[in-house]
C-alpha cells in the first residue's frame, strides 16, 4: 500500500485521536527506516541496565505481556498472552510493505526456524505487523510463505489500528519509546510464562537470538 492509498483510507472513516496519531508516527518512523536503515536505526537505542551486555538487554524485572488481540494468519483472533504462553517465543515487529530491513528480519527468523527445528529445541517465532492498514492475515500469510515458515513454529498476526500504539508500548524498553524505528531490527524474547525477558541489540545474529532464548529458558 502506497502513501496515496493510505491517505485515501484515512479520509474514509478510519479512527482518529491520540492512538491514531501514534500509529501514523509509527508508520513514519518505519518509512524512514526502510528508506535509510543504517542512518535511521543507528540512533534507535535504549538504555541498558548497568553491566548489561552490549548485545542484549535483560529486563529486570521481567514484565508480563498483555491480552492485546491480534488477527492471525490462518483465521481468527488470538490474545498475545495466549500466543506466547507455554513456550519461549521470539517476537519481531515488521510490516510487509517494508522492502529492506523487514526482509532482513524475515531472513533472520528463517534461519532461527531452521536451528530450532534442527536442534529440536523448545521455542517458536511470532512476527507482528505494525501496519494495520496495509497488512491483513492473507497478506501476512504470503509474507511468511516467502521465507518458508513452518506452521506451528512460526506465525504472524496484526492488531487493529486502534491498538497499534499499544503494541509499540508493549515492546518498549524506555517508557517513552513509541516510534516504530526504535523497535525495528530487534528481537523480543518472551519466556514460557508469558514474561518479556530479553531484548536484543539492533541487527542481532541468529546466534545472539538463540542465546537470548536460552536465557529466557533459564
Amino acid at each position: 500500500m502506497n502513501q496515496k492509498e493510505r491517505g485515501a483510507m484515512m479520509q474514509s472513516g478510519h479512527p482518529s485521536g491520540p492512538g491514531r496519531r501514534r500509529f501514523l508516527v509509527a508508520l513514519s518512523g518505519m518509512a524512514v527506516a526502510a528508506a535509510a536503515p543504517t542512518s535511521a536505526l543507528a540512533h534507535a537505542t535504549h538504555a541498558a541496565p548497568a553491566g548489561g551486555s552490549p548485545t542484549q538487554t535483560l529486563l529486570l524485572p521481567a514484565r508480563p505481556v498483555s491480552r492485546l488481540r491480534l488477527r492471525m494468519v490462518g483465521g481468527g483472533t488470538s490474545e498475545l498472552r495466549t500466543l506466547v504462553g507455554g513456550q519461549v517465543t521470539a517476537v519481531q515487529l515488521m510490516f510487509t510493505g517494508c522492502g529492506t530491513t523487514c526482509l532482513t528480519q524475515g531472513a533472520l527468523f528463517a534461519a532461527l526456524q531452521d536451528r530450532l527445528a534442527g536442534q529440536r529445541r523448545d521455542g517458536r517465532l511470532l512476527s507482528i505487523s505494525i501496519d494495520a492498514l496495509g497488512d491483513d492475515p492473507k497478506v501476512l500469510a504470503g509474507w511468511l510463505g516467502r521465507f518458508g515458515a513452518q506452521r506451528g513454529l512460526w506465525s504472524a498476526g496484526v492488531p487493529s489500528v486502534q491498538e497499534t500504539d499499544r503494541l509499540l508500548a508493549e515492546f518498549s524498553i524506555g517508557a517513552l519509546a513509541v516510534n516504530a524505528a526504535e523497535h525495528l531490527n530487534r528481537v523480543f524474547v518472551v519466556d514460557a510464562g508469558g514474561y518479556l525477558r530479553v531484548v536484543t541489540s539492533l541487527d542481532p545474529s541468529a546466534d545472539q537470538v538463540m542465546r537470548a532464548m536460552d536465557i529466557a529458558r533459564s
